[in-house]
């Protein structure tokens, strides 16, 4: 029974009944695959900088270029 209902499901999520819907989904997965790249490459960029200690130079340039009310703001809680 469990088998009849899963073949039953496969036909009827067919391209040929969909297509639109399987143009998006497809789109989305290609979609992921980059998200899934780019998030990764950014994981390695900022670890990388953890590790050189880039990341307290990019915040001392970063703090002294806000204003000064947001840096108050930001720290005062």
């Amino acid at each position: 029974m469990i088998l009849k209902s899963r073949e039953r499901w496969q036909r009827d999520s067919s391209s040929q009944k969909h297509p639109r819907l399987m143009g998006v989904r497809s789109r989305l997965l290609s979609a992921g695959k980059v998200g899934k790249g780019l998030l990764g490459g950014a994981f390695l960029v900022i670890g990388f900088a953890i590790v050189s200690g880039a990341d307290k130079w990019i915040e001392t340039v970063l703090v002294d270029a806000s204003p000064q009310w947001l840096t108050q703001l930001t720290t005062s809680f």
